[in-house]
């Protein structure tokens, strides 16, 4: 495993409080792997690609923690933080404190993206509010898909 990779399991598992259930895949690029929690939200996948951490959430989304978003800091430094930003953002996508959106028009997915669930947002079910955006089907063939590590967030009103 790369020293990032080390660094980020470490992290991530004392976020967790616990050690962390993940297996290693040697790559190319080299990769942590944790099982999902939800067969429709997937695995969470880490990838070292030398100057940034790739990561892809199931086949829903991914993100990028990149060695650039702190070039004001020594170069020494900079692949350490790199593994505790991405160990904050994957705990934090753990503990459903992140929402991933996924917007289609009719089969074409045509973005994803994610945001933090503050507290005060979520609803009675304890799910953030979806920032207006309608769940599933709306004219035009528009539609979203919202996730939780949990599982997905099923649209008002609807049970299954």
């Amino acid at each position: 495993m790369t020293a990032t990779l080390n660094k980020f399991a470490a992290r991530l598992a004392e976020l967790q409080g616990s050690s962390l259930d993940f297996r290693f895949a040697e790559g190319p690029p080299p990769a942590i792997i944790i099982p999902a929690r939800h067969v429709a939200v997937g695995e969470i996948t880490i990838y070292d690609d030398g100057d940034e951490l790739t990561i892809d959430i199931g086949r829903k989304h991914h993100t990028h923690v990149s060695c650039y978003n702190f070039d004001r800091y020594p170069e020494s430094d900079r692949l350490d933080m790199v593994a505790q930003d991405a160990a904050e953002f994957v705990n934090d996508v753990m503990c459903d404190r992140i929402c991933i959106t996924i917007d289609f028009i009719g089969d074409r997915c045509v973005g994803s993206s994610h945001y933090y669930i503050e507290e005060e947002e979520k609803d009675d079910r304890g799910y953030g509010v979806l920032r207006g955006i309608d769940i599933g089907k709306s004219p035009g063939g528009r539609r979203s898909e919202r996730f939780l590590w949990s599982g997905p967030i099923k649209p008002a009103g609807r049970t299954k």
